[in-house]
């Protein structure tokens, strides 16, 4: 990558204060255009600059003014398009999850969405049942300022299983986390034979 000093870019900028010039440098950057050759020293003024920049291919800059033609006109009202146009080297990481939340707005304008659990409207607008609650989800929604009941889904918890072999009380609880274990100690309890009850009598004192 080519590098410029920070006088060859003072010079082409004409930029009438130093407070612009900044302003000019941490866009650029923010954007990916620039990187700093931190080797290169500070400037030592307030705020400081480094002396030298690397440029980034043009190739990339043109496809980061395609992106931000993209935000500008085509996405819908519902998505705030501020964050993404200050980090565009960040939306075209998120660009695939972006344009499907993108077309889930386009496809229900006008429209109430009927209200579904979060893992099925997840999976009805990026085609994964966990991306809202496991994966990148909650913070594609936070960079296009779109709160979660604006996509119309609800909770759920997983169901707890439990098993009791009679109706007496007070009765010992036997809480148990994993439920391959749970299934096999029902299966225990499930057995009536003698010499079962009084093994597992045995194993429950030792518990």
């Amino acid at each position: 990558m080519k590098r410029i000093s920070l006088h060859e870019i003072e010079q082409k900028l004409h930029a009438e204060t130093y407070e612009q010039l900044c302003a000019y440098l941490y866009r650029q950057i923010e954007n990916g255009c620039l990187k700093p050759v931190k080797a290169s020293g500070l400037n030592g003024k307030k705020p400081a600059l480094y002396q030298e920049y690397r440029v980034v291919d043009s190739d990339t800059d043109t496809d980061y003014h395609q992106y931000e033609e993209e935000l500008n006109y085509q996405m819908s009202t519902h998505i705030s398009i501020d964050y993404y146009l200050r980090h565009l080297p960040q939306y075209a990481a998120d660009r695939e999850w972006v344009c499907r939340l993108n077309q889930y707005f386009f496809d229900t304008e006008g429209k109430v969405p009927e209200p579904v659990s979060k893992n099925e409207r997840s999976f009805q607008i990026w085609g994964r049942e966990k991306f809202l609650q496991q994966e990148q989800g909650k913070k594609i929604l936070k960079r296009c300022g779109v709160e979660a009941s604006r996509l119309a889904y609800y909770e759920t918890s997983e169901p707890l299983a439990y098993y009791s072999s009679h109706r007496q009380t007070p009765q010992n609880l036997l809480i148990l986390e994993n439920k391959d274990t749970f299934y096999s100690m029902r299966r225990h309890l499930l057995d009536q034979s003698e010499d079962h009850k009084k093994r597992f009598s045995g194993f429950l004192l030792e518990l």
